[in-house]
């Protein structure tokens, strides 16, 4: 991700902005790349669209201000998304919790996708290494 020195970011703390924000981007990113987003989280890699993505530690540089820690995922979303841009840090613990609810509804709709879906869910699992 490249970050000019000068780009500031409004960072958001709130429980409800993580969630709203979640909520926006499965909106955002729509049903047609719900398995990519998940087949790239699965290898601790950032998905996103236009303005509007969560990136791993591994998708910024090292000199990057508001890189996030290595165990926690970056909230992002820019200008025109957000009045200004914005960013929040949600726990691998709480970022694959929100997986799983969009997952559900995900299946809802596509039932035929439950098996990939279940299968990308665990891969994330580990990966994040969650003992949940």
């Amino acid at each position: 991700m490249y970050n000019h020195k000068e780009q500031t970011y409004k960072i958001f703390y709130d429980d409800k902005e993580k969630k709203d924000f979640m909520k926006y981007y499965f909106w955002h990113i729509g049903d047609g790349y719900f398995i990519d987003a998940l087949n790239n989280f699965k290898d601790k890699s950032g998905f996103g669209i236009e303005c509007v993505g969560i990136l791993f530690r591994d998708d910024f540089d090292e000199w990057e201000e508001y890189r996030c820690k290595e165990d926690e995922v970056s909230l992002i979303k820019d200008y025109p998304a957000a009045e200004e841009d914005t960013m929040g840090y949600l726990s691998f613990k709480d970022f694959y919790n929100c997986l799983i609810d969009h997952s559900k509804e995900y299946i809802k709709k596509y039932p035929e996708h439950e098996e990939e879906v279940c299968k990308l869910l665990r891969e994330i699992k580990v990966s994040l290494d969650i003992n949940t």
